[in-house]
């Protein structure tokens, strides 16, 4: 899947039409947290692989955010659908597939949105 442009120093980082903020920890492999610093609203979010077996491992991400009337409306879609797409196109990525934007998208157009839709609205 073609990536947007992501740039980061030794504590920052930012992703070209999203979100920017401060690395706050990095251990390789184990673990990053960071501000998530996105149009006026600040939350945090925390990266941990945990090895499963000898050649696997577990993504757990927790992104923390406060209280505000987008979270109000939205409930964890606020974010999560967000998250879920993320975590696709890494499966992707890690599995060889290669996709546009365009392809990318297309995947949730119509009916291959609805599954989406439905847990962002729980």
């Amino acid at each position: 899947m073609a990536t947007r442009a992501a740039q980061a120093t030794a504590d920052r980082y930012a992703i070209d039409g999203n979100a920017s903020g401060a690395i706050t920890e990095c251990d390789p492999p184990r673990r990053l947290t960071l501000d998530w610093e996105f149009g006026d609203a600040v939350s945090w979010v925390t990266l941990e692989l945990r090895p499963v077996g000898e050649d696997r491992c577990e993504l757990v991400l927790c992104h923390r955010q406060p209280r505000t009337d987008h979270w109000n409306t939205y409930g964890p879609g606020a974010t999560g659908v967000g998250w879920e797409l993320t975590v696709l196109g890494l499966g992707w990525h890690l599995a060889g597939v290669e996709k546009t934007h365009a392809e990318f998208e297309a995947n949730f157009a119509g009916e291959g949105l609805q599954p989406s839709q439905r847990r962002a609205l729980g």
